[in-house]
């Protein structure tokens, strides 16, 4: 009998030394994925890419820490304690729902609603003509006082005067709008800023004409109080029909293999996160020179798992994590829940209610945020 069981037990120890030396690897590689995003892509770009793997990498040490429990293991503190160390990240992008409740009296709130309209759907990407209506349905139900869209369009004469039209029906008197491209003299694009209080100052950042990635500010005269909001649109990835298609079924041949179409991923990823990576340190630096509260609306294009948003965010509180629910996944082209669109604001302004209407009008989901001021 001992003959029989020997080769067993010594298999059996083998297999425990095997799990527990990949155990101590993901704890490892989960902890670099916590704290590496204080390093900027423009110096190791490669590094986004594994940040952005944090999420994989929490649900494998989530596995094993289930797997050494159910063994009742003290092994399972070694992933334990890494993921005790950044709690605070898993915030960032799920949310189970539990916030303290605080007054939202409607006439200390500012309603604010951040959504990028991709031109109202202009090209009729969703294959529905009733699109561009429903958006503005959906915005006139909201009645917001401050409204930043993205990727925003109006045309000067036709159906889609969007300026006039949002200034009339949601009784936005004031705006701020920065347009980066301009067609025929009449058709632009660009990022728009409508407000209910008054304008007293504005200006740009990252602004190169033709460029559609940029960051604009407005300080808003609320009261006898001055709001300054920045509203943004980051640089894009700019991957095509078929690189979404390539990464959802890299083996398909049409591609022209897995090594070129990896490739052309690469090269723009690399070009895109180097350029977020500099715009998000243009943006902290300027929030850090504000002498006024600030609220940041936006597209980042980019996750919580990164520099990006690491700097870009700084000391300033996120809505999501403080009244949101959920994955909070905000890009709707992709099927993992992709949250790159933002709210952000100063520490002295609170988060009364965070809402995302999963409403599939746009490639992004509306921001819908109530936020008190300070008094």
């Amino acid at each position: 009998m001992k003959q029989e069981t020997e080769p067993t037990r010594k298999k059996t120890g083998r297999t425990r030394i095997v799990l527990l030396l990949t155990n101590v690897g993901l704890a490892l590689l989960l902890f670099l994925a916590q704290t590496l995003t204080t390093i900027s892509p423009a110096r190791y770009w490669i590094l986004e890419l594994f940040t952005n793997s944090y999420p994989i990498l929490l649900l494998l040490n989530l596995c094993f820490i289930a797997f050494w429990l159910l063994r009742k293991s003290k092994f399972a503190l070694i992933s334990s304690v890494v993921l005790l160390f950044g709690l605070g990240k898993i915030g960032e992008f799920f949310q189970p729902g539990f916030h303290p409740s605080l007054d939202t009296d409607t006439d200390s709130t500012l309603h604010v609603l951040s959504y990028n309209v991709r031109s109202f759907d202009l090209y009729n990407w969703t294959g529905n003509a009733e699109t561009r209506r429903k958006i503005f349905e959906m915005l006139e139900s909201e009645q917001p006082q401050l409204l930043c869209l993205q990727e925003y369009y109006s045309c000067d004469e036709g159906e889609f005067q969007n300026t006039a039209e949002i200034a009339r029906r949601l009784k936005l008197p004031y705006q701020h709008i920065r347009y980066s491209n301009t067609v025929l003299g009449s058709h632009h694009w660009g990022l728009a800023t409508f407000s209910k209080y008054p304008i007293v100052q504005e200006g740009a950042l990252s602004y190169k004409p033709g460029k559609s990635n940029f960051i604009q500010y407005t300080d808003l005269l609320i009261d006898a109080d001055t709001v300054r909001v920045y509203n943004l649109h980051l640089q894009s990835n700019h991957f095509k029909k078929q690189d979404y298609e390539f990464i959802e079924n890299p083996d398909d041949t049409v591609h022209k293999g897995w090594i070129q179409g990896s490739k052309s991923i690469l090269r723009k990823l690399r070009k895109a996160v180097v350029t977020r990576s500099q715009q998000a340190d243009t943006l902290a630096n300027h929030i850090r020179e504000c002498p006024h509260p600030v609220i940041v609306c936006g597209d980042f294009n980019d996750t919580p798992f990164t520099y990006t948003y690491r700097t870009a965010k700084g000391d300033l509180v996120d809505a999501f994590v403080e009244k949101g629910k959920g994955f909070g996944g905000s890009y709707t082209e992709l099927p993992l829940p992709l949250r790159i669109d933002y709210v952000l604001h100063s520490s002295d302004i609170a988060t009364t209610s965070f809402e995302m209407q999963r409403n599939r009008l746009s490639d992004h989901y509306p921001l819908i945020v109530g936020l008190r001021l300070p008094n």
